[in-house]
């Protein structure tokens, strides 16, 4: 598994993943996805992150997610999406095609 890093700070990191929930996403995705990530034993020191963020510059997409180094963008419009991402990128080191921006 690669290590990630979810953070609004994301851009100082070496390798991170953001996910910036704006106003359109709620704090319930922000929460929901700290949860999951933390169910799922993926968080800790040198592990996954989650930090709400606001909109990273790209509001206009509805929530948002970025992997750093990587600079993959993602849209994402319900926790099933999220469940993808973390399944297949976070875990799986593959991009999602079909929420990539």
């Amino acid at each position: 598994m690669s290590r990630h890093v979810i953070s609004a700070l994301a851009l100082a990191l070496a390798s991170s993943f953001a996910f910036a929930a704006g106003p359109q996403a709620g704090a319930d995705s922000s929460a929901a996805s700290k949860d999951r990530i933390g169910a799922m034993k993926l968080n800790g020191p040198g592990a996954v992150r989650v930090n709400k963020a606001g909109c990273l510059g790209r509001c206009d997409n509805g929530p948002v997610m970025v992997v750093y180094p990587e600079e993959t963008w993602y849209s994402f419009i319900d926790k099933d999406d999220v469940e993808e991402i973390i399944q297949e990128h976070l875990i799986g080191g593959k991009v999602v095609e079909r929420l990539k921006i």
